[in-house]
């Protein structure tokens, strides 16, 4: 703002509030929100979000005056203009910089599994077994630790288990990056181009964890250097930055059940929104379906009324709705809710 980089200073409060307090924060604490561990917690979460939505207001006044206005005298119940208040100054006591590298940490990995689910066709509602996460020192493997449940739920697998020294499933390998190698070392770029090559899992290893590697006469870096991994039947193996995952894809009958179970109570809460529900109407639900489908509802009934507010669940052949009609798996699922008063 100092320099009137008006873009700048808003795509900043855009992918903030888009990526870090929408799409992570509020959809993080909505269990929280609707079903708290006590009443103190239900408030700390709504403070929380309180608080940074009014210093959001203030922050975004400059670019959108009016709905900022109605949105802050809204909120704060105040008599004076938001145009009026001032910036809050920086609190450094309330930074901590631990959990912000733990959650920053925990995010790539998230994004980068999710990134894998969509390239290779895999339902996010999907359950699969377990993620190896290589880690190169004590400092990531607890700050990992700390964020396994977190992460294992939004990408919704069953294990996270951490790696330390050589795997036969994630096998990192290495290659020139020509565009930094060529103007680095001219001459010697295809003794450089073997070099590279051939570096160990060792070498590699060193290069990761200190961003640089001496070999042969030649001083190299990250930039010069692509590292990459080759997949294994049933495992993919994907990299971001320092962060690999290998995700294993294989399923046995319970995974594929689980996915079902979770398809279908996203069909629910589908029917919920479309027909306008309350989120607190307590329903009833009839369903028609093959077997099975079927199946996977009735092994599940207690963990799928958990989780639709729902008293009963019927499967309803002799009944005449105005269903709703869907796929799960590739079969037919047919659909009704019934408001009980």
């Amino acid at each position: 703002m100092d320099n009137y980089d008006i873009t700048k200073a808003t795509r900043i409060l855009y992918d903030f509030t888009i990526d870090e307090l929408s799409n992570w924060y509020v959809r993080r604490n909505r269990k929280r929100f609707r079903s708290p561990l006590n009443e103190q917690d239900r408030q700390s979460g709504y403070q929380t979000l309180y608080e940074v939505i009014i210093e959001l207001l203030k922050m975004i006044a400059p670019f959108s005056p009016f709905v900022t206005e109605k949105l802050y005298l809204t909120l704060s119940e105040s008599e004076s203009s938001i145009h009026l208040s001032e910036f809050s100054d920086i609190n450094e006591n309330a930074i901590d910089q631990v959990l912000e590298k733990e959650m920053k940490l925990a995010q790539d990995i998230v994004y980068l599994v999710r990134s894998i689910r969509v390239k290779n066709n895999l339902k996010v509602r999907q359950p699969l077994k377990q993620i190896l996460i290589p880690v190169l020192n004590e400092d990531v493997r607890k700050n990992l630790l700390n964020v396994r449940d977190i992460i294992l739920e939004e990408v919704n697998v069953k294990e996270l288990n951490i790696i330390e020294g050589d795997s036969d499933i994630i096998i990192k390998k290495s290659k020139p990056n020509f565009k930094s190698i060529g103007p680095k070392f001219g001459k010697d770029v295809k003794t450089v181009q073997k070099i590279i090559n051939d570096l160990s899992a060792e070498q590699i290893s060193v290069l990761e964890k200190h961003g640089k590697l001496s070999l042969e006469g030649f001083e190299f870096t990250k930039d010069d250097i692509e590292i990459y991994t080759n997949n294994i039947e049933g495992w993919i193996v994907e990299t971001y930055d320092d962060i690999t995952v290998a995700l294993d894809t294989k399923l046995d009958n319970d995974l594929i059940e689980e996915g079902i179970v979770r398809e279908f109570i996203n069909r629910i809460q589908n029917f919920r929104r479309s027909n306008n529900f309350d989120v607190s109407d307590k329903v009833k639900i009839f369903f028609r379906t093959s077997g099975i489908i079927s199946k996977a509802i009735n092994n599940n009934l207690d963990y799928i009324k958990s989780e639709t507010m729902s008293d009963n669940i019927v499967s309803s052949n002799g009944h005449e709705f105005d269903f709703s009609t869907s796929e799960i798996n590739g079969e037919q699922c047919e659909l009704y809710l019934e408001k009980i008063n």
